[in-house]
């Protein structure tokens, strides 16, 4: 399967002072960093993201050992369970013998790519005080010439490791905790074996797009988002819809980070689309849906001359598609997440697919 990519990536959020929800008369509604990818690109135009992109050689370089204090006794979680409790399936090769661990590289890769494609940047300064405390929220740090830096990481990835060095600064990996793991379905021009870290900053920065993959940058609540691609008015794809509709539970900050406290430390399991092309729509089948065993492998399109109402089920964890294989509804039925996650909020069923 070497043709796999491993990529990593950031569900920035924040909250925004002095902003009511009406509904609930809470302060601080939780806020994510959106990122709109660029028109004239090939991979995903035009769609929403979170911030990240594919791992480089530089991320998993020895050398990070000597940046980060207490690197070989940090405690984090990468721990992605496959289906039913089974081990994960593998789709992208180990570290090479002499790096740092799978832990460590994917969060300097999220990191490094926020940076580069936002300007935010999740480092922190090496202390006198060789006692880094956990601490759930994280920060962007300000440099000097942190333009410069930022075009020379664009530029060439392991200028990440000098920016470091020469700012006496390093990554703020222990601030990243895993959130899921999403498998590209068949579906997809490019497959990506990509791991969901939630990341907490203390308040909103402001941000520039890269001018090249990144078109536009905003912070805007899970609602805003998810109501703009339910008019129409901008496009997701599955990872960022259901993880959209997973944070629109959270009615404000402090519940949010309430809950990603909580969750450190748990498992997360592989998420594996199943595509059905129907007679009369396309499923996107997830693991847990109680139909999902019907189909074996989940890296090929299964065709059947059946309607989608043959595979109504107890159990329901799926999406329907579009004739273009983008996410158009979430059905959750009877579907109890696993490892103390949390299921997508529905809002009111949609009339038609």
């Amino acid at each position: 399967m070497s043709f796999w990519r491993e990529a990593s990536s950031v569900i920035l959020l924040t909250k925004s002072s002095n902003i009511t929800n009406v509904k609930t008369m809470c302060w601080d509604p939780l806020r994510v960093l959106c990122m709109k990818r660029s028109e004239i690109i090939s991979y995903l135009p035009n769609v929403i993201v979170f911030p990240g992109g594919t791992t480089e050689k530089s991320d998993s370089s020895i050398e990070w050992a000597k940046i980060i204090p207490g690197c070989s006794k940090l405690n984090l979680n990468l721990n992605i369970v496959g289906y039913n409790g089974n081990s994960a399936i593998k789709f992208v090769k180990d570290n090479e013998a002499g790096s740092i661990s799978k832990e460590l590289s994917l969060r300097i890769t999220a990191i490094r790519e926020t940076f580069e494609e936002s300007g935010i940047l999740l480092c922190k300064k090496v202390s006198t005080d060789s006692a880094d405390t956990d601490c759930v929220l994280c920060s962007h740090l300000e440099i000097e010439s942190i333009d410069n830096w930022r075009k020379l990481v664009q530029k060439n990835s392991s200028n990440f490791i000098d920016l470091c060095n020469k700012n006496n600064c390093y990554p703020n990996v222990k601030a990243l905790q895993i959130w899921s793991n999403w498998l590209s379905p068949p579906i997809s021009k490019s497959s990506f074996d990509t791991k969901f870290f939630v990341a907490i900053i203390d308040s909103p920065v402001n941000s520039t797009p890269d001018g090249t993959e990144i078109s536009k940058i905003e912070w805007n609540t899970p609602d805003e988002i998810l109501s703009r691609f339910e008019s129409g008015n901008e496009i997701l794809v599955t990872p960022q819809f259901y993880e959209l509709s997973r944070l629109k539970n959270f009615i404000s900050f402090e519940e949010l980070t309430n809950f990603v406290t909580t969750r450190n430390g748990h498992e997360c399991e592989q998420m594996i689309p199943k595509i059905v092309v129907t007679k009369d729509g396309i499923l996107s089948l997830l693991p847990g849906d109680g139909v999902y065993d019907n189909f074996n492998g989940g890296m090929k399109i299964h065709s059947t001359d059946k309607y989608i109402k043959h595979f109504d089920a107890h159990i329901m964890h799926r999406l329907y598609f579009s004739k273009t294989f983008l996410p158009k509804k979430l059905v959750v039925s009877n579907y109890v997440p696993k490892y103390g996650h949390i299921v997508p909020f529905i809002t009111k069923p949609h009339s038609k697919l």
